[in-house]
């Protein structure tokens, strides 16, 4: 990370996420995705993506319990 980067958005967002998860809300957590899908790996970004086009709940809630 570089010097005065911030993680506060990122971890906002993840916390969004994980709440739109906790609540069923698959539209909100798609929106949320949008911000915080570009910050993660490629290969977390691959799983999450398709647990969200299929609706996937229980790897859902394996990630973000």
């Amino acid at each position: 990370m570089e010097a005065g980067t911030s993680t506060i958005p990122y971890a906002n967002a993840f916390i969004e996420f994980s709440n739109a998860i906790a609540a069923g809300d698959l539209g909100a957590a798609r929106v949320v995705w949008q911000r915080l899908g570009p910050d993660v790996s490629p290969e977390g970004q691959a799983v999450v993506t398709q647990a969200l086009a299929d609706e996937d709940w229980d790897v859902l809630h394996q990630l973000f319990p």
